[in-house]
């Protein structure tokens, strides 16, 4: 019985320093059979939420991190230069072409805005990613393949939008400023698709 108090004592006082930490972030704690679930809303350009992570995992309350990342993304996050030291045959015969094409195009575009924004896109992700390594903590990839997220993306595009994606390809290697507009949606949602939608929406013909 002493052992169940201590255990809802401790509980009790874990998911209040979580709440004290996340008072002013969008967050939602769940409990059940005994253990906190805790789901951060973060921005994805934003040093705060890179920060709110490291505060959070630093407590030392977390057994298991989840970021938004399929096995490709995390791939891609983890080993940046995977694709520019793949060979042409061997991502010509994996059917990679396209694939690779625009993650090298976004590579370039987001680090655009990292340059501009001072902070990288998806760097609360890296966070979490690396203090799960540190701490030796379970780490789940629990977003969608993101082949599905490049095929919504495009679906969501006007017809207009979609050639001057095609068209203007390049465009993701630029270096002009980006629009007040676009840094406060990509703050907002799903880093890949709105970096994917909101190039091509500026790039109509």
């Amino acid at each position: 019985k002493s052992s169940a108090l201590y255990s809802l004592d401790r509980l009790l006082q874990s998911t209040n320093q979580i709440k004290e930490i996340l008072q002013d972030q969008p967050h939602e704690i769940i409990n059940q059979d005994g253990q906190n679930f805790v789901i951060l809303g973060t921005a994805h350009v934003s040093q705060t939420s890179v920060d709110k992570v490291n505060e959070l995992l630093n407590t030392g309350e977390f057994d298991t991190v989840a970021v938004e990342l399929d096995e490709m993304r995390f791939e891609a996050m983890t080993n940046p230069n995977r694709y520019k030291n793949m060979d042409l045959l061997s991502i010509i015969k994996n059917k990679q072409t396209g694939m690779v094409a625009v993650n090298l195009a976004l590579s370039a575009y987001q680090n655009r805005l990292a340059k501009q924004l001072g902070v990288e896109p998806g760097a609360e992700m890296k966070a979490a990613i690396n203090q799960s390594n540190e701490k030796e903590l379970k780490l789940w990839k629990i977003d969608r393949n993101i082949r599905t997220t490049m095929k919504r993306a495009w679906r969501g595009m006007k017809f207009l939008e979609k050639a001057g994606l095609l068209f203007s390809f390049g465009g993701f290697f630029e270096k002009e400023e980006i629009s007040a507009k676009k840094k406060k949606k990509l703050k907002k949602g799903d880093v890949l698709e709105s970096t994917f939608s909101d190039f091509a929406s500026e790039s109509q013909p």
